[in-house]
């Protein structure tokens, strides 16, 4: 694992979805003094390069992030599934995409609901930072991934949006930022724990 822990965002275009819980992400761990420990990036399995986010989306961000206007797509690679320490797809099916480009990345990836809904069942790890918080709680979504109980199709999924009524892309997004949240709240309890502000 290098200096700043590897996170790569993934989703059919890379023009919704994971541009957004990229975006979304990189800006809370700005807020919390985080970004320093990160490096975020995010691409499609059938990405055509260099197109912009969906116009919803960038509204969304704006205010916070306001360079997400000229974020740009990019097509997910072997190269990149290689240089990744954490992989999040939006579903299953893109999960199994990047598995097939790069077999080994099946120790650190995960989809994003699955991840968010086990931060419930992790305990704060004393003396761990944030990015090994992270790695932590991916390794033990993997394990429990094959423990658990068959998941109804679409559990795990964040389906694509695009083409459908505007009121999908909304409940799509409230989805990601609401799971975002959820993975980068147990990385700032692990941050306060670290440095002796944890109640």
């Amino acid at each position: 694992m290098t200096d700043r822990l590897n996170v790569l965002f993934v989703c059919n275009a890379n023009e919704c979805r994971s541009p957004l819980a990229h975006r979304h992400f990189e800006t809370v761990l700005r807020r919390r003094g985080l970004e320093p420990l990160f490096s975020v990036r995010s691409a499609g399995v059938r990405a055509i390069p260099g197109r912009p986010m969906v116009k919803e989306y960038v509204r969304l961000l704006t205010d916070d992030d306001p360079a997400c206007a000229d974020f740009r797509s990019r097509a997910l690679t072997p190269a990149l599934l290689e240089e990744a320490d954490v992989v999040v797809t939006m579903t299953r099916a893109e999960l199994a995409e990047a598995l097939r480009m790069r077999p080994l990345a099946l120790t650190y990836t995960v989809t994003l609901r699955e991840l968010a809904k086990c931060v419930d069942r992790v305990r704060v790890c004393d003396a761990t930072d944030p990015a090994g918080q992270l790695a932590s709680l991916v390794h033990r979504t993997i394990r429990e991934r094959g423990a658990a109980a068959p998941v109804q199709r679409g559990d795990h999924d964040i389906p694509d949006p695009v083409g459908r009524p505007a009121a999908t892309l909304h409940r799509t997004a409230e989805t990601i930022v609401r799971s975002v949240d959820q993975v980068t709240g147990l990385l700032y309890a692990a941050q306060l724990r670290l440095t002796g502000s944890f109640l």
